[in-house]
């Protein structure tokens, strides 16, 4: 097997950040550790806690204190400091566009001036990241995958790691780090994912590594075990 230069000059233990991946949903928080063993990855720490109904709805949280208790106390019994967290992406839009090369050097504003067009968010109003897609043979154009989320919802979720002692590296869009999870690397095939939550379902169409298209129904697992109930007049154990 070929190996890399940090494999053959690996970075001292104290200064290699491995960020943990973090989950925030309407029912619990979720913490889980990859660590790297003999050039693969594998499950290291990880734990779950339960939060009250509705400290989170549709995504935003209302009850922050809640939610921080959650935190704290994971943090405090796997004692993880970085992490990578994930944003609802029901209140994430997604879009493509298009702008001409001679924006290259000023991307960034030349996005801002089509949010407006795209998304129901004013460019004060939001937070934004984009990726450049490979353009397409003989075009003069850029085309970007933006990501936006409201900033005051960002800027709570920074709020509630961070009061419970993380460090947040990066947020990504639920359906994207889905994506990921699933779809093996280098995979350019079209793909519907269905990720089913206790209260809701996502959905989302990666084409080409890239999610095209992300929607989330107010339908979940909840609503299954209900309908098992009632179909076949058994408990809740039986139906699970």
């Amino acid at each position: 097997m070929k190996k890399t230069f940090s494999d053959i000059f690996p970075l001292p233990e104290f200064l290699e950040m491995r960020p943990a991946g973090l989950a925030i949903s309407e029912r619990a928080v979720h913490l889980v550790e990859l660590v790297k063993k003999d050039s693969r990855l594998v499950l290291g720490r990880y734990g779950m806690r339960k939060i009250p109904p509705a400290s989170i709805k549709e995504g935003y949280i209302n009850d922050k204190n809640a939610v921080i208790t959650a935190l704290k106390s994971l943090q405090k019994e796997l004692g993880i400091e970085f992490v990578t967290g994930s944003l609802p992406e029901e209140k994430v839009y997604l879009f493509k566009t298009e702008l001409p090369n001679n924006v290259a050097e000023d991307l960034r504003q030349a996005i801002e001036l089509r949010m407006e067009e795209n998304i129901p968010l004013r460019p004060q109003d939001a937070m934004f990241d984009y990726g450049i897609i490979p353009p397409r043979a003989g075009s003069d154009k850029i085309s970007v995958k933006v990501s936006a989320a409201p900033s005051k919802m960002v800027e709570t979720y920074l709020e509630v790691m961070g009061t419970a002692g993380f460090r947040a590296v990066s947020l990504r869009v639920e359906a994207e780090v889905l994506s990921r999870t699933v779809i093996p690397r280098g995979d350019k095939g079209t793909h519907m994912v269905v990720s089913i939550g206790e209260s809701r379902t996502g959905l989302s169409v990666v084409d080409n590594g890239s999610v095209e298209l992300s929607l989330t129904v107010a339908i979940g697992g909840d609503a299954f075990t209900s309908a098992l109930q009632k179909h076949f007049s058994v408990g809740v154990e039986e139906a699970l």
